[in-house]
């Protein structure tokens, strides 16, 4: 990993020890979160960016009897193209009621219609916007996420939610199915019956790449050095990966992230909340604090080349960090299970509460209330590699491109970028310098000079040099 200050990223050339250069895919986008592209580069550092909190924060606040003092997200929020409406799934918690799932909708994503649906008696009254929680299964504790599958040929299962259900001291993963989102059924016994009875807030996605379900589900695990620091901290929350073809029958669960020595004294990983993007898989890391003195949570960031083997980036800076002083979201941050791509930016809908988790001891604790938000970022704006006006250059292994222009994410309107195509051993190839680059674009087209085009190197592994001055550069692909 790159600590996001080391003036050089990388020294040795990996170009030459490349047995086969990467095919890159037309149009799909080259994110820079970790260095599996990075041959060299110098004085170039890779930057997080966190994503910007809306003025109009908090967008969904308790309102309800049946939403009591919180309404949060765990779970899901997407937007539907063939209804053009946002749908929210979220918790709520009612003094009265315990945990229930509502739903709300929106043309926009910022102003959100909670209509009453019929469909749960609450509080002796269906007058409400209730569609999931103890009147569909007798030991529900809380939902997780849900998924619009338009792939499945069975309409009254379009879409899918998972949750876990607690029975005397054994948790278990379940299932449900709906045709509309709101009229649910649940799966008769759990999907995943879970040895070390920690079930507890996960996520689940549908994978495009192999079109399976995949959950991120909690379990325990201590590496032997985190063991051997903190004898005394009991709980050891860690990520487990589980996998199902059919929402039905699913794989047992195999651990793939959890804290380690470079993490503080009694901190976990909650829950990890992945979703696939521009080739590779992205996850915001749920990170607790669990000493007396902390009961703190926020989220950080984390990528994965094949959903198994996790990387937490850039020094595992905080991501979506808790509000100041005098704000909403003081404490206890949790996402939905992924964002929400509008235009040129990413949406990423999260719960924040105004009170620490358990075990904090101390007097900086504020009543249990929680709310929805809205924080958004600039599209592949995850991090940005960059340099200021002393310059630097970062240079790719070898590459395959595809027919096609080059194409840059980045920000270069008060510096400047420019590219140059080198062979498969870094040697200039002649006329492949582009003419600079001075703009603000999620998609500038790379031009050159005297007629080279990139359609001249198809077939031929090539390297892209990025010299940048006073520059950020998020993103380049080829189509």
């Amino acid at each position: 990993m790159i600590p996001p200050t080391q003036p050089n990223i990388r020294g040795d050339n990996r170009a030459m020890d490349q047995v086969h250069p990467p095919q890159i895919q037309s149009g799909t986008r080259q994110l820079f979160l970790d260095d599996e592209l990075v041959t060299s580069a110098d004085n170039i550092r890779r930057v997080l960016h966190q994503p910007t909190k809306h003025a109009a924060n908090p967008l969904l606040t308790p309102e309800h009897p049946w939403e009591g003092q919180m309404v949060l997200l765990y779970g899901t929020v997407l937007h539907d193209p063939a209804e053009d409406l946002f749908k929210m799934w979220y918790q709520a918690f009612g003094p009265e009621t315990g945990n229930v799932v509502c739903y709300a909708t929106s043309r926009d994503g910022l102003r959100w219609e909670r209509a009453p649906l019929g469909v749960t008696e609450v509080l002796g009254s269906r007058d409400n916007n209730v569609v999931f929680g103890v009147a569909n299964h007798p030991n529900y504790i809380e939902m997780h996420s849900v998924v619009q599958d338009d792939d499945d040929p069975d309409p009254a299962r379009r879409y899918k939610m998972t949750f876990h259900c607690r029975q005397g001291e054994q948790r278990d993963y379940h299932t449900a199915t709906s045709p509309d989102g709101i009229h649910w059924t649940a799966r008769q016994g759990p999907a995943i019956r879970y040895p070390e009875n920690c079930a507890d807030i996960s996520h689940c996605i549908k994978d495009p790449r192999s079109g399976k379900f995949v959950l991120w589900a909690r379990t325990r695990c201590r590496a032997a050095g985190v063991e051997a620091r903190d004898p005394d901290y009991i709980y050891g929350r860690a990520i487990a990966r589980s996998e199902s073809e059919d929402f039905e029958q699913w794989t047992q669960l195999v651990t793939i992230l959890h804290v380690d020595e470079e993490d503080p004294v009694g901190s976990d990983i909650y829950t990890l909340a992945a979703f696939p993007y521009e080739g590779i898989y992205i996850g915001l890391a749920q990170m607790y604090y669990g000493m007396k003195h902390e009961g703190l949570l926020n989220i950080q960031l984390a990528c994965s080349r094949d959903g198994w083997g996790w990387e937490r980036v850039v020094d595992r800076e905080v991501f979506l960090p808790c509000g100041g002083v005098g704000e909403w979201d003081r404490y206890n941050q949790s996402v939905a299970g992924q964002p929400v791509a509008r235009g040129n930016e990413l949406w990423f809908y999260y719960g924040g509460r105004t009170c620490r988790h358990s075990p904090y001891e101390g007097r900086d604790n504020g009543p249990r209330w929680g709310g929805i938000g809205l924080a958004t970022l600039r599209r592949d704006g995850f991090c940005s590699m960059e340099s200021s006006f002393d310059g630097g250059c970062l240079t790719t292994v070898p590459l395959f491109l595809p027919r096609g222009d080059l194409h840059l994410n980045l920000k270069s309107d008060f510096g400047s970028a420019q590219v140059e195509v080198l062979d498969e051993n870094g040697a200039p190839i002649p006329g492949a310098v582009s003419l600079p680059l001075r703009t603000d674009c999620c998609d500038a087209t790379v031009s050159f000079p005297d007629g080279f085009t990139m359609d001249s190197v198809l077939g031929r592994p090539v390297c892209l040099r990025f010299r940048l001055s006073n520059a950020r550069l998020f993103s380049f692909w080829s189509e």
